[in-house]
C-alpha cells in the first residue's frame, strides 16, 4: 500500500546555505545608517542656526535698539495725539471769541445805555483775552465814536459857558468809549486810532494813551488832555481853544494849522512837533519844550512862553506880539521875519547868536 500523505517536495541541494546568506544580507543592510532627507537635513541647519542666535553677543544692542525705537514712537504718536487735542481746542477757542465778538457789537447798536456800555466793556475785555483781534476791536470802537460823535453834528458847537451839555462827546456811553481807547495796549495796535473829523467838544481823556492817533480836523474844545500821551498824533487843523494839555506828550506831533488858542500847555513836551501856521494866540506855555518844534507862521500873540525851551526852533515869520518871553531859551532859534512887537523879555532871556531884540515893554 502506499502512503497516506503526499511526497514531500525533494530539497535542492545548497538550498539550506543559500537561506542564510539571504538572511545576513537583508540584516546587514537594516544595520547600515539610512540617507537623510533634504527635510532633515534643512531642520537641523535650523537647530544648529537656532542655537547660533541664543547665544548671539549681540542681543543686548538689538534690545536697547527696539527700546529706543518703541520710545520714540509712542512720544510721536503721544505729539501728534496732542497737537490733534491743541487744534481742536484752537478751534473751540475761536469760535468762543467769534461768538463773543459778534455779540459785543451787536450790543453797540442797542437802544438801552446798559446794554451799549455791555457791549463797549466786552469788546475791551475780548482784546484782552485775544492779543491777535486787539486790532479788529478796536477799529469798531473808534468807529463808533465817528459815527455817533461827528464833528458835522448840529450839536457841535462849543457852549460858551463851558458847560458843553449837548455835545455827543457828553454822553456816557461815548465817554466810556474814549476811555477803553485811552487805556489800550498800545503794543497789539495795527494801525492808527482812527477819530478823524470827531466832535469831542470837553472830552475827558486825562493821561489817555493816544499814541500815534487820527485825530485829524478832531473838534477838543474845552477837551482835558492832561498828562495824555499825544506823541506822533496827527492833530492836523484840529480845534483845541481852551484845551486842557498841561503836562501832555506831544512829542513828534504834527499840529500844523491846530487852532490853540488859549489852550493850556504848561510843563508839555512838543519837542520835535509841527506847529506850522497853528494858532496858539493867549496859550500859555510856562515851561513847555519847544526844542526843534516848527513855528513857522504860527500865532504866538499875547501867548505866555515863560521858561519856555525854543532851543533850535523855527520861528519863521511867527507872530510874537505882545508875548511873554521871561527865562525864555531861544538859542539856535530861527527869528527870520518873526514880528516881535511888543514883547517882554529879561536878563535871563537868550537869545540866538548874534541877534539883538527890540526893547522889551
Amino acid at each position: 500500500m502506499g502512503s497516506p500523505y503526499p511526497p514531500r517536495r525533494p530539497v535542492r541541494p545548497g538550498s539550506s546555505s543559500g537561506s542564510r546568506r539571504g538572511r545576513r544580507r537583508v540584516a546587514g543592510r537594516l544595520s547600515q545608517p539610512l540617507p537623510r532627507s533634504r527635510v532633515q537635513r534643512a531642520m537641523l541647519r535650523f537647530r544648529r542656526a537656532l542655537g547660533q542666535l541664543f547665544v548671539w553677543h549681540g542681543w543686548p544692542t538689538v534690545v536697547s535698539v527696539a527700546t529706543a525705537v518703541a520710545a520714540i514712537a509712542a512720544l510721536f504718536f503721544t505729539a501728534q495725539s496732542l497737537n490733534a487735542n491743541s487744534n481742536q481746542y484752537h478751534l473751540a477757542q475761536r469760535g468762543q471769541v467769534s461768538e463773543r465778538f459778534a455779540k459785543a457789537v451787536e450790543q453797540l447798536g442797542s437802544a438801552q445805555l446798559e446794554v451799549r456800555l455791555g457791549g463797549i466793556y466786552s469788546l475791551e475785555q475780548l482784546a484782552v483775552d485775544s492779543p491777535q483781534d486787539h486790532g479788529t476791536v478796536f477799529e469798531v470802537l473808534a468807529a463808533f465814536v465817528r459815527s455817533h460823535a461827528p464833528s458835522d453834528d448840529p450839536r457841535c458847537v462849543p457852549d460858551p459857558n463851558n458847560e458843553n451839555r449837548g455835545v455827543p462827546s457828553n454822553s456816557v456811553d461815548l465817554q466810556a468809549t474814549l476811555a477803553v481807547v485811552g487805556r489800550r495796549d498800545t503794543g497789539h495796535d495795527r494801525d492808527r486810532i482812527d477819530l478823524t473829523e470827531t466832535c469831542l467838544i470837553g472830552a475827558n481823556l486825562y493821561r489817555a494813551n493816544l499814541t500815534d492817533a487820527n485825530l485829524y480836523r478832531a473838534i477838543l474844545s474845552g477837551a482835558i488832555l492832561g498828562g495824555a500821551n499825544l506823541s506822533g498824533t496827527n492833530l492836523y487843523g484840529a480845534d483845541l481853544p481852551d484845551a486842557f494839555l498841561v503836562g501832555a506828550d506831544l512829542v513828534g506831533a504834527y499840529l500844523a494849522g491846530a487852532n490853540l488858542s488859549g489852550a493850556g500847555l504848561g510843563a508839555a513836551n512838543l519837542s520835535g512837533a509841527d506847529l506850522y501856521d497853528a494858532n496858539l494866540t493867549d496859550a500859555n506855555l510856562p515851561g513847555t519844550d519847544l526844542t526843534g518844534t516848527d513855528l513857522t507862521g504860527a500865532t504866538l500873540t499875547d501867548a505866555d512862553l515863560t521858561d519856555a525851551t525854543l532851543t533850535g526852533a523855527t520861528l519863521t515869520d511867527a507872530d510874537l506880539t505882545d508875548t511873554d518871553l521871561h527865562g525864555t531859551n531861544l538859542s539856535g532859534a530861527n527869528l527870520t521875519g518873526a514880528l516881535l512887537r511888543d514883547i517882554r523879555y529879561n536878563h535871563s532871556t537868550q537869545w540866538p547868536a548874534g541877534f539883538t531884540p527890540p526893547p522889551s515893554r
